[in-house]
């Protein structure tokens, strides 16, 4: 993913940079590394394809004009929907480790 695209999502879904870094479960320099054209590490990308497409997919609006409380709420339901999807992500990244972990001390044992 290049780092341009980075900030696209990012401005998409209306985020700071400090906003954008909590999502990610990063410090916003990260984020403004990444926007600079900083590597973006294999682990953040299939999140970052993700959101990519629910921008796409217009499951994420970006809400421009702060006074349209109906934007506003659509804003924060897509934002609550990517939040759930990192934690889903998150999740399942734990659990790999989990496995790998135990296959190391299977195939460890003597």
């Amino acid at each position: 993913m290049e780092s341009k695209k980075i900030k696209e999502i990012r401005e998409k879904l209306g985020l700071s940079q400090e906003n954008f870094a909590e999502m990610l479960g990063v410090h916003y320099k990260t984020i403004q590394n990444y926007e600079k054209g900083g590597k973006i590490p294999k682990s953040k990308i299939p999140f970052l394809q993700i959101i990519e497409k629910q921008i796409e997919l217009g499951s994420v609006n970006n809400s421009t004009n702060a006074n349209n409380n109906v934007n506003s709420h659509i804003n924060q339901n897509s934002l609550d929907v990517i939040m759930e999807l990192q934690k889903s992500y998150q999740a399942m990244i734990a659990k790999r480790d989990e496995q790998i972990d135990k296959l190391i001390e299977l195939l460890t044992k003597k």
